[in-house]
């Protein structure tokens, strides 16, 4: 039978209450990122690049997107 150790983690001694706290400052963090990306013209163009593209990943697209932002067109290497 094993024993718990006695000290408890930083993370077991955070109240329920700081953790709810906590919570609440990352989400209104979370919705403010949220509203300034959807305000920009980045965001826009962005969802002009993807549309054109939707049949690939995300990844891929972020891949395409950081090296040629310009692309009309992408073919495979085979």
């Amino acid at each position: 039978m094993t024993t718990r150790p006695k000290n408890r983690t930083a993370s077991a001694a955070i109240s329920a209450e700081d953790r709810r706290a906590q919570a609440e400052k990352l989400h209104a963090s979370i919705v403010d990122q949220i509203d300034e990306l959807r305000q920009s013209e980045r965001w826009t163009r962005y969802l002009d690049f993807i549309q054109s593209f939707h049949d690939y990943s995300l990844s891929n697209l972020l891949l395409v997107l950081s090296q040629r932002p310009d692309a009309s067109q992408i073919a495979g290497f085979r």
